[in-house]
């Protein structure tokens, strides 16, 4: 008697057809199953958004955690103090002019003082505002990728990472401190996210809600309405004619400077150098090639996805 012969060994061609049609039938080893399991589970989560966000925060609140009142968030304390009790009005940064001036935050913030104190309404404020923020985030995320496991990973993703820009690594969007920025940021995310949704009257309130709380923030999310406000009303040919004009005319107010002092005012030398010392973050000039490096990459992934995008509103 001859062994028998083992035929899951055996090429697909060699083996008898009944048996082909079985093995056909059974999952092939080869398959990722291990990539499809995981893939089901965060596919299964995206589906329960309320978890998913707790899930979010958690991560967020366990690799970075609140700090407190430190750096940018106790120059904004001491704005807040000093309009709820006038506790820092001899104080040169804020006697001669501040941000404060530019924004309605500490006007909003500083009633909860008086009830809270103010090291408890920054940490209630923090609380607040990132649990808004992140939900800002998962709503614009399902709106961007199609895949939900996919989003889901990115969400996670964005819950550890500082989120940087700018340059030399200063400001972060994803702050483990209280500042006006997170609440324009969030306002404006929820913008971006109406206007996917082809809601542009609530993306434009969203947009000048965030303006009176930091102007800086919220400008760009303001310009991103402009434009897409433009590419609606008007054909692409009409539309890159109307970018290019204000580009322009833009970059002759810049460029020129009678046109620059006129409009903007005139900065003297010594206290340029002073600012310049102090807040070289803020120079374009004083960044190094890894901050260009990290917008240009930015750019070309804008770039590729919206390239491979189908829906003509994400493009």
């Amino acid at each position: 008697m001859f062994p028998k012969r083992n035929n899951q060994f055996l090429p697909r061609r060699f083996l008898p057809r009944g048996r082909e049609r079985i093995m056909n039938s059974l999952p092939s080893s080869d398959a990722p199953v291990a990539s499809t399991r995981w893939e089901g589970i965060l596919t299964e989560l995206s589906k329960r958004r309320w978890l998913l966000l707790s899930l979010v925060l958690l991560v967020n609140a366990v690799v970075r955690p609140y700090r407190g009142l430190v750096l940018d968030s106790c120059l904004y304390a001491a704005l807040v103090s000093n309009q709820a009790d006038g506790t820092f009005a001899d104080d040169l940064f804020i006697k001669y002019g501040s941000q404060d001036a530019y924004s309605l935050f500490s006007e909003i913030a500083a009633p909860m003082v008086h009830y809270l104190g103010l090291e408890l309404t920054f940490f209630v404020l923090y609380l607040v505002c990132n649990g808004l923020f992140f939900w800002a985030l998962q709503r614009l995320l399902f709106r961007l990728i199609k895949s939900p496991a996919y989003a889901v990973l990115g969400l996670l993703f964005l819950a550890t990472t500082p989120i940087w820009f700018g340059g030399l690594r200063i400001f972060h969007s994803n702050e483990c401190l209280f500042t006006p920025r997170i609440v324009a940021n969030t306002i404006v995310l929820f913008g971006i996210e109406r206007m996917l949704a082809k809601r542009m009257g609530s993306a434009l309130a969203c947009m000048l809600l965030a303006l009176p709380v930091h102007p800086l923030m919220a400008f760009p999310g303001f310009l991103l309405w402009c434009c897409v406000a433009v590419l609606e009303r008007f054909s692409v040919r009409t539309s890159l004619a109307i970018f290019t004009s204000v580009g322009l005319a833009a970059a002759i107010v810049l460029l020129v400077r009678p046109l620059g002092y006129a409009v903007f005012g005139e900065f003297d030398a010594v206290w340029r150098d002073a600012v310049k010392c102090g807040n070289f973050y803020a120079f374009a000039s004083e960044w190094e090639m890894s901050d260009w490096m990290r917008v240009l990459g930015a750019t070309v992934c804008v770039a590729v996805a919206a390239t491979y995008a189908t829906d003509a509103r994400l493009r």
